[in-house]
Protein backbone atom coordinates (compact mmCIF):
# COMPACT_ATOMS: atom_id res chain seq x y z
CA UNK A 1 0.00 0.00 0.00
CA UNK A 2 2.80 2.44 0.73
CA UNK A 3 4.63 1.52 -2.68
CA UNK A 4 1.38 2.36 -4.28
CA UNK A 5 0.31 5.66 -2.82
CA UNK A 6 3.98 6.72 -3.07
CA UNK A 7 4.12 5.50 -6.65
CA UNK A 8 0.68 7.71 -6.54
CA UNK A 9 2.19 11.05 -5.70
CA UNK A 10 5.53 10.51 -7.16
CA UNK A 11 3.49 11.28 -10.39
CA UNK A 12 1.75 14.74 -9.68
CA UNK A 13 5.21 15.81 -8.00
CA UNK A 14 6.76 14.86 -10.66
CA UNK A 15 4.64 16.96 -13.19
CA UNK A 16 5.00 19.89 -10.72
CA UNK A 17 9.05 20.06 -10.36
CA UNK A 18 9.52 19.25 -13.86
CA UNK A 19 7.89 22.47 -14.63
CA UNK A 20 8.90 24.85 -12.00
CA UNK A 21 11.74 25.38 -14.37
CA UNK A 22 10.18 26.53 -17.65
CA UNK A 23 8.13 28.38 -15.52
CA UNK A 24 11.08 30.92 -14.09
CA UNK A 25 12.23 30.61 -17.40
CA UNK A 26 8.50 31.95 -19.13
CA UNK A 27 8.88 34.62 -15.84
CA UNK A 28 11.80 35.95 -16.75
CA UNK A 29 11.59 36.33 -20.23
CA UNK A 30 7.82 38.13 -19.88
CA UNK A 31 9.58 40.35 -17.35
CA UNK A 32 12.88 41.40 -19.77
CA UNK A 33 10.07 42.39 -21.74
CA UNK A 34 8.01 44.76 -19.29
CA UNK A 35 11.32 46.42 -18.55
CA UNK A 36 12.06 47.33 -22.11
CA UNK A 37 8.62 48.49 -22.24
CA UNK A 38 9.03 50.77 -18.75
CA UNK A 39 12.59 52.02 -20.91
CA UNK A 40 11.64 52.39 -24.35
CA UNK A 41 7.92 53.42 -24.16
CA UNK A 42 5.97 56.04 -22.22
CA UNK A 43 2.96 54.06 -20.39
CA UNK A 44 -0.27 55.45 -20.60
CA UNK A 45 -2.32 56.58 -17.40
CA UNK A 46 -4.11 53.83 -17.25
CA UNK A 47 -1.50 50.90 -17.63
CA UNK A 48 0.30 52.48 -14.93
CA UNK A 49 -2.59 52.70 -12.30
CA UNK A 50 -3.30 49.12 -13.28
CA UNK A 51 0.35 48.34 -12.61
CA UNK A 52 0.63 49.84 -9.48
CA UNK A 53 -2.60 48.84 -8.26
CA UNK A 54 -1.13 45.08 -8.46
CA UNK A 55 2.21 46.29 -7.53
CA UNK A 56 4.68 45.12 -10.01
CA UNK A 57 7.50 46.04 -8.67
CA UNK A 58 6.92 43.74 -5.70
CA UNK A 59 5.63 41.04 -7.74
CA UNK A 60 9.19 41.48 -9.40
CA UNK A 61 10.82 40.65 -6.46
CA UNK A 62 8.50 38.33 -4.36
CA UNK A 63 7.98 35.87 -7.71
CA UNK A 64 11.36 34.59 -7.87
CA UNK A 65 11.36 33.77 -3.94
CA UNK A 66 7.66 31.76 -4.43
CA UNK A 67 9.39 30.05 -7.63
CA UNK A 68 12.31 29.07 -5.15
CA UNK A 69 10.46 28.15 -2.20
CA UNK A 70 8.15 25.86 -4.58
CA UNK A 71 11.21 24.13 -5.50
CA UNK A 72 12.75 23.49 -2.47
CA UNK A 73 9.44 22.30 -1.20
CA UNK A 74 8.80 20.13 -4.29
CA UNK A 75 12.24 18.75 -3.62
CA UNK A 76 11.33 17.95 0.03
CA UNK A 77 7.99 15.90 -1.32
CA UNK A 78 10.05 13.88 -3.69
CA UNK A 79 12.50 13.00 -0.67
CA UNK A 80 9.87 12.11 1.04
CA UNK A 81 8.39 9.72 -1.52
CA UNK A 82 11.90 8.29 -2.14
CA UNK A 83 11.97 7.57 1.66
CA UNK A 84 8.68 6.12 1.51
CA UNK A 85 9.37 3.77 -1.41
CA UNK A 86 12.48 2.68 0.35
CA UNK A 87 10.41 2.02 3.72
CA UNK A 88 8.33 -0.43 1.57
CA UNK A 89 9.84 -2.87 0.40
CA UNK A 90 9.23 -4.96 3.41
CA UNK A 91 8.67 -8.24 1.18
CA UNK A 92 11.86 -8.52 -0.63
CA UNK A 93 12.90 -12.52 -0.98
CA UNK A 94 16.39 -12.13 -1.40
CA UNK A 95 19.53 -9.54 0.07
CA UNK A 96 20.61 -7.32 -1.93
CA UNK A 97 23.29 -4.63 -1.61
CA UNK A 98 22.16 -1.75 0.90
CA UNK A 99 23.34 1.44 1.11
CA UNK A 100 22.70 2.23 4.70
CA UNK A 101 23.34 5.84 4.95
CA UNK A 102 20.43 6.05 2.77
CA UNK A 103 18.27 3.86 4.81
CA UNK A 104 18.87 6.17 7.99
CA UNK A 105 18.39 9.44 5.85
CA UNK A 106 15.26 8.43 4.70
CA UNK A 107 14.32 7.43 8.27
CA UNK A 108 14.83 10.70 9.36
CA UNK A 109 13.26 12.80 6.48
CA UNK A 110 9.91 10.45 7.30
CA UNK A 111 10.09 11.07 10.95
CA UNK A 112 11.29 14.64 10.41
CA UNK A 113 7.81 16.53 11.62
CA UNK A 114 8.58 14.87 15.12
CA UNK A 115 11.84 16.19 14.81
CA UNK A 116 12.24 19.28 13.76
CA UNK A 117 12.28 22.17 16.45
CA UNK A 118 12.77 20.65 19.26
CA UNK A 119 15.74 17.70 18.81
CA UNK A 120 19.11 18.50 17.39
CA UNK A 121 19.94 15.01 14.95
CA UNK A 122 24.20 14.37 14.60
CA UNK A 123 24.63 11.85 12.23
CA UNK A 124 28.20 10.97 11.76
CA UNK A 125 28.52 8.61 9.07
CA UNK A 126 32.30 7.04 8.96
CA UNK A 127 33.94 5.13 6.31
CA UNK A 128 32.11 1.85 5.94
CA UNK A 129 31.71 -0.29 2.88
CA UNK A 130 29.24 1.47 -0.05
CA UNK A 131 26.73 -1.40 0.51
CA UNK A 132 26.14 -4.35 2.81
CA UNK A 133 24.14 -7.00 2.02
CA UNK A 134 20.68 -7.30 3.44
CA UNK A 135 16.79 -5.95 3.19
CA UNK A 136 16.68 -2.50 2.85
CA UNK A 137 12.62 -2.08 3.76
CA UNK A 138 13.60 -4.00 6.74
CA UNK A 139 16.52 -2.51 8.12
CA UNK A 140 14.69 0.87 7.56
CA UNK A 141 11.65 -0.52 9.71
CA UNK A 142 14.53 -1.36 12.74
CA UNK A 143 16.12 2.40 12.10
CA UNK A 144 12.56 3.76 12.21
CA UNK A 145 11.43 2.06 15.77
CA UNK A 146 15.10 2.77 17.37
CA UNK A 147 15.13 6.29 16.23
CA UNK A 148 11.38 6.41 17.53
CA UNK A 149 12.07 5.45 20.97
CA UNK A 150 14.21 8.02 20.98
CA UNK A 151 12.43 10.60 20.31
CA UNK A 152 9.78 9.50 22.58
CA UNK A 153 12.34 9.62 25.73
CA UNK A 154 13.39 12.99 24.55
CA UNK A 155 10.16 14.25 24.66
CA UNK A 156 9.68 13.14 28.16
CA UNK A 157 12.89 15.39 29.33
CA UNK A 158 11.99 18.48 30.44
CA UNK A 159 11.78 20.99 27.28
CA UNK A 160 14.48 22.99 28.61
CA UNK A 161 17.20 20.97 28.56
CA UNK A 162 19.24 20.15 25.47
CA UNK A 163 17.43 16.94 23.53
CA UNK A 164 19.68 15.19 20.83
CA UNK A 165 19.59 12.32 18.67
CA UNK A 166 23.30 10.85 17.54
CA UNK A 167 23.90 8.57 14.97
CA UNK A 168 27.45 7.06 13.68
CA UNK A 169 28.42 4.16 11.22
CA UNK A 170 31.58 2.45 11.27
CA UNK A 171 33.43 -0.61 10.42
CA UNK A 172 34.62 -2.75 12.74
CA UNK A 173 36.97 -5.16 10.17
CA UNK A 174 36.13 -6.61 6.84
CA UNK A 175 33.62 -8.32 7.66
CA UNK A 176 31.06 -6.44 10.21
CA UNK A 177 29.80 -2.82 9.97
CA UNK A 178 28.15 -0.78 13.07
CA UNK A 179 25.27 1.44 13.67
CA UNK A 180 25.07 3.45 16.57
CA UNK A 181 22.08 5.18 17.65
CA UNK A 182 22.27 7.08 20.92
CA UNK A 183 19.96 9.88 22.77
CA UNK A 184 20.73 11.31 26.00
CA UNK A 185 16.91 11.35 26.88
CA UNK A 186 15.45 9.36 30.28
CA UNK A 187 16.77 6.07 30.11
CA UNK A 188 16.01 2.53 30.96
CA UNK A 189 16.16 0.76 34.03
CA UNK A 190 17.90 -2.06 34.51
CA UNK A 191 15.29 -4.41 35.09
CA UNK A 192 12.83 -2.76 32.04
CA UNK A 193 16.59 -4.09 29.67
CA UNK A 194 16.72 -7.00 30.32
CA UNK A 195 13.20 -7.01 28.78
CA UNK A 196 13.24 -4.90 25.66
CA UNK A 197 13.25 -7.29 23.10
CA UNK A 198 10.38 -9.20 24.16
CA UNK A 199 7.30 -9.13 22.43
CA UNK A 200 4.00 -7.34 24.14
CA UNK A 201 6.64 -6.15 26.50
CA UNK A 202 5.90 -1.96 26.79
CA UNK A 203 6.17 0.95 29.57
CA UNK A 204 3.77 2.84 27.36
CA UNK A 205 -0.08 3.41 28.74
CA UNK A 206 -2.34 1.00 27.53
CA UNK A 207 -3.51 1.64 24.12
CA UNK A 208 -0.31 3.54 22.97
CA UNK A 209 2.17 1.03 22.46
CA UNK A 210 2.53 -2.19 21.14
CA UNK A 211 5.61 -3.42 22.47
CA UNK A 212 6.29 -5.05 18.97
CA UNK A 213 8.61 -3.02 17.96
CA UNK A 214 12.08 -3.90 19.24
CA UNK A 215 10.89 -7.35 19.30
CA UNK A 216 10.55 -7.44 15.61
CA UNK A 217 13.34 -5.33 14.88
CA UNK A 218 15.61 -8.32 16.81
CA UNK A 219 14.01 -10.31 14.63
CA UNK A 220 15.36 -8.61 11.79
CA UNK A 221 18.48 -7.88 12.63
CA UNK A 222 19.30 -11.23 14.41
CA UNK A 223 17.29 -14.03 12.51
CA UNK A 224 17.04 -12.18 8.99
CA UNK A 225 20.84 -10.60 8.81
CA UNK A 226 23.06 -12.67 11.47
CA UNK A 227 23.65 -9.88 12.76
CA UNK A 228 23.21 -8.50 16.83
CA UNK A 229 21.39 -5.83 18.35
CA UNK A 230 22.31 -4.51 21.94
CA UNK A 231 21.02 -1.45 24.19
CA UNK A 232 23.06 0.43 26.86
CA UNK A 233 20.76 2.92 28.97
CA UNK A 234 21.65 4.56 32.54
CA UNK A 235 18.73 6.55 33.76
CA UNK A 236 18.61 10.00 33.54
CA UNK A 237 21.26 9.53 31.19
CA UNK A 238 20.27 8.39 27.81
CA UNK A 239 20.17 5.27 26.10
CA UNK A 240 22.36 3.34 22.97
CA UNK A 241 21.39 0.81 20.45
CA UNK A 242 24.34 -0.48 18.77
CA UNK A 243 23.37 -2.59 15.63
CA UNK A 244 26.03 -4.72 14.38
CA UNK A 245 25.68 -6.16 10.84
CA UNK A 246 27.43 -8.23 8.65
CA UNK A 247 28.83 -7.21 5.17
CA UNK A 248 28.33 -10.32 3.12
CA UNK A 249 25.25 -11.70 3.75
CA UNK A 250 25.20 -15.67 4.85
CA UNK A 251 22.57 -17.19 7.69
CA UNK A 252 23.85 -18.66 10.27
CA UNK A 253 26.56 -16.06 10.77
CA UNK A 254 29.18 -16.32 12.96
CA UNK A 255 28.67 -14.37 16.08
CA UNK A 256 29.74 -11.15 15.47
CA UNK A 257 32.33 -9.45 17.87
CA UNK A 258 31.24 -7.50 20.64
CA UNK A 259 31.02 -3.46 20.71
Amino acid sequence: MIAEIAHEINNPIGCIYGNLQYVQKYFQGLLKIIEIYEKEISLPPQISESAAEIEVNYIKEDLPQLLLAMKIATERAKQLVYSLRNFSRLDEVKPHPVDLRSCLDSTLIILNSRIKNKIEVYCDYQEVPAAVEGYAGMLSQVFLNVISNAIEALEEKDSKEKREIRITTEKLNEKWVVVRIADNGVGITQENQAKIFDAFFTTKPQGIGTGLGLAISYQIIVEKHGGKINCYSQVGKGTEFVITLPVKFSLPAAAPISV
